[in-house]
């Protein structure tokens, strides 16, 4: 299988919001990026989210650093194609599957029932429901254009270099010494997620100011998650009752991965 892998830089992004613009303009989706990271409150910090039309947000953070002082930071909101991705493991119906040749998680529209169990049990709560398509949508990883040779729409869109694209050892390597820089640099608590997380990240992230109040704390092993676990004990079952677990799992047993726990 091929290990593509796309790291994000958090300390080198502008927030000019190309990346966010390629993908909605070209991934036939009704959207556009600016509908989905409009501010709609008056101050700091905004955090946009990805939604049925749009497939990533640009996200932004500011922070108190001392009395006088602030930090601020850009991210990303967007699939991070897990490589134990828990939406895999749930899919009653194979729709959503790793993608042998590029590696990402897919999502084929022609298996897709809108069963929601993705949704439950995603750790960074991205698939979302496209009305008019009638099925979850989220980033392939522009899987179709990764298998041609090319980079991501996002990546090609990217003029700061917040955007890399290439095999994951490499990208683990770039980003760990991206982060030694920042290190050097005064900022003590720079890290780079995504590298075990969830079996290990195919979209990497350098996180200037680590992780407080960006990503937070999410399961390091998707085979902990209880709404997982209660799908795989249930074998192959019919769809009709791995409907009804969809919302049984809610109730009975949270929402899964979005439970923070170390």
């Amino acid at each position: 299988m091929a290990d593509n892998t796309l790291l994000f830089d958090g300390a080198r992004c502008i927030g000019c919001k190309r990346c966010q613009m390629a993908c909605s303009a070209q991934r036939g989706l009704k959207g556009s990026a600016e509908d989905a990271s409009s501010v709609t409150a008056p101050v700091a910090p905004w955090a946009p989210d990805v939604d049925g039309n749009a497939l990533m947000a640009l996200t932004y953070l500011e922070q108190a650093a001392g009395e006088k002082d602030f930090q601020y930071t850009f991210g990303r909101k967007s699939c991070m194609h897990c490589r134990d991705a828990a939406c895999v493991r749930v899919c009653p119906t194979g729709a959503m599957a790793v993608d042998e040749e590029t590696g990402f998680v897919r999502n084929r529209a022609d298996r897709c029932v809108s069963c929601g169990l993705c949704e439950t049990v995603c750790p960074f709560d991205v698939p979302r429901i496209n009305e008019a398509q009638r099925r979850v949508v989220k980033c392939d990883g522009c899987a179709d254009v990764v298998a041609s040779g090319e980079a991501p729409l996002c990546v090609g869109a990217c003029s700061a270099g917040a955007l890399l694209f290439g095999e994951r050892a490499d990208l683990l390597e770039e980003g760990q010494q991206r982060v030694a820089a920042l290190q050097e640099q005064g900022f003590a608590d720079a890290c780079l997620f995504g590298a075990t997380e969830q079996g290990g990240l195919r979209v990497l992230e350098v996180l200037k100011y680590g992780l407080a109040g960006v990503r937070g704390e999410v399961l390091a092993d998707t085979g902990s998650n209880k709404t997982v676990q209660a799908v795989e004990l249930t074998g192959p079952v019919s769809l009709g009752v791995l409907g009804v677990l969809t919302v049984g799992g809610i109730v009975l047993f949270g929402y899964g991965m979005k439970q923070p726990k170390r």
